[in-house]
């Protein structure tokens, strides 16, 4: 999902899903007492792959879940590609709620867009899952506080921490490089989620 060019040795996304749930059901056929497991697309943005491919597997994890071996689909995605169709519950990767940190990252979104994907999830009946960002650059221990507030105000299903790490040959790490960007210290990054786990 990531748009990278899949390797060779590596079957599309439907014919690998529908491999994986065809194993699951021979699976829970085998053991009755087997409940129905969560099915989710994370490692991407599940609603911006072409239209096609999300409907096929949408349409595998339908059938999965009519037989009682899926219990919930859910997708991890940003607020500014927002298609919930056929799903349980939808995660969006906020980061922060703060435009400022957002302009920082180049989301190409703003704060009010973060929010308005979360209405958007709320208001469809969908159980919404909010993800953040803590450490990134324009984030603070403070703005972090601000931003679980908020999340926490949309009353979502879950609310996950991604604290902020420096890959090697991204751009992030070049700005680290050259001094433009400095992660949390590790003490900063425990007080601070620990307080935020504790909201």
């Amino acid at each position: 999902q990531t748009g990278h060019t899949r390797p060779s040795d590596c079957l599309p996304y439907p014919q690998a899903l529908a491999n994986l749930l065809s194993e699951l059901e021979t699976h829970h056929m085998e053991r009755t007492a087997s409940r129905p497991i969560e099915l989710a697309f994370y490692g991407g943005t599940f609603t911006a792959l072409p239209e096609r491919l999300q409907m096929e597997c949408l349409a595998l994890a339908m059938q999965a879940k009519e037989k009682g071996i899926v219990c919930r689909v859910r997708c991890s995605t940003r607020p500014d590609a927002l298609r919930p169709d056929r799903l349980d519950l939808v995660e969006l990767g906020i980061q922060s709620f703060h435009t400022e940190a957002l302009l920082d990252v180049q989301r190409g979104y703003n704060g009010d867009r973060a929010r308005e994907g979360c209405r958007l999830i709320k208001e469809s009946g969908l159980k919404l899952g909010i993800q953040l960002l803590p450490g990134m650059p324009g984030s603070t221990p403070q703005r972090l506080s601000e931003d679980v507030e908020e999340a926490l105000a949309f009353s979502p299903s879950c609310l996950r921490f991604y604290p902020c790490l420096v890959v090697d040959g991204t751009p992030l790490a070049e700005r680290w490089r050259i001094g433009q960007y400095a992660p949390w210290e590790l003490d900063t990054t425990i007080t601070t989620l620990g307080k935020a786990l504790a909201s």
